[in-house]
Formats: structure tokens, sequence, C-alpha cells
């Protein structure tokens, strides 16, 4: 399967985009060819047949880095590998 992941992250490196690189690591073991461009969620919209398969959420993810102590960090691997 190929999965789209889009990430909202403002800065490189920032906790959206480690999420979403997390993800695409627990995807990419599971078998699926990853595309992971830097765009905003609602191009989705733009892509027919598209599914959104779920969201993670880093909350209270403030500062670079706090990502990797988050339920959040384990929680978009085990999500990519689902998928």
């Amino acid at each position: 399967m190929k999965v789209l992941i889009i990430s909202s992250s403002l800065g490189k490196d920032g906790n959206s985009e480690v999420l979403c690189g997390r993800f695409a690591k627990g995807a990419s073991k599971a078998g699926h060819k990853v595309i992971f461009p830097n765009a905003f969620r609602g191009f989705i919209r733009c892509l027919p047949d598209a599914q959104e398969k779920g969201v993670i959420y880093g909350t209270g993810t403030w500062d670079k880095g706090d990502v990797y102590r988050h339920s959040s960090y384990e929680q978009a691997y085990e999500m990519g590998k689902e998928i």
C-alpha cells in the first residue's frame, strides 16, 4: 500500500515532524511505500479515494524534543505498523 504522510510541523525536526517520521518508520517496517511530502493536512481533500486512517496528538509537547518522552511517539510507530 502507498501511504501519504502529511505533516503540519512548522519547524524542521519539530515535534509533529518527529511523530510523522516515527509513523513512517512503522509503516515502512510493515512493508508499505511511504510518501512524506512537506504539506498541510487539508491537502488530503484533493486526492481521489484518499482515506484518513488516524490522527496522533502530541498534546503538551511544546519544546523541541518533548515528543521523544511522550506516549504519542510510540503510538505513531505502532499506528504506522498497523495500517
